[in-house]
């Protein structure tokens, strides 16, 4: 199966994917921030750059995988609409 982690540089995503990956899962992981993630390396690991505003990216990181786990949740105080904003993006 191969699945794309929303959410995947907070502690819950790279424990999701790090037991993905144990389990024989292809894993897409997309992060704004890929540096989080530098410390992760296996050949049915793919990483996205990318950005919750951009649907092309989104696109990308959702064409061809079985299932698609979103654990993205703010942090903190939120100061800005980013998480809203992604999951209503139009047509």
């Amino acid at each position: 199966m191969k699945i794309t982690v929303f959410g995947s540089t907070g502690p819950l995503g790279m424990e999701l994917i790090k037991q993905a990956l144990e389990a024989g899962h292809a894993v897409v992981a997309f992060a704004r921030s890929i540096e989080k993630l530098s410390h992760l390396t296996h050949e049915r690991l793919d990483i996205i750059k990318g950005d919750l505003s951009n649907r092309t990216e989104i696109e990308r990181a959702v064409t061809g995988v079985d299932a698609v786990i979103s654990l993205l949740g703010p942090k903190g105080k939120i100061m800005n609409t980013e998480l809203s904003d992604g999951v209503n993006i139009k047509s």
